[in-house]
């Protein structure tokens, strides 16, 4: 596929220096993203900040995003609908 698109624009592969060919848009997309997170991570302005980003890492580090409400620590914690609306 992606041959294809250099020859629809009239190039070769070895006119792109700049490109590197890659099985998927998803593994293209994950080696973009470890590319930003150590440029962030070495120009982090301290310590704490560089362990932080470090941490973006961890095996569970998202799984905040799919946890299920509880009131495991009070009623307070747990939003109600209508703050949900617009």
């Amino acid at each position: 596929m992606l041959k294809l698109l250099f020859l629809q624009v009239g190039l070769s592969q070895d006119d792109r220096s700049d490109t590197i060919l890659v099985s998927s848009q998803k593994i293209g997309s994950f080696k973009k993203d470890e590319e930003i997170l150590k440029l962030l991570v070495s120009q982090a302005a301290n310590p704490r900040e560089r362990q932080r980003l470090n941490r973006l890492q961890c095996e569970h580090a998202g799984a905040w995003v799919c946890a299920v409400p509880s009131t495991f620590d009070g009623n307070d914690t747990v939003m109600r609908p209508r703050n949900f609306q617009v």
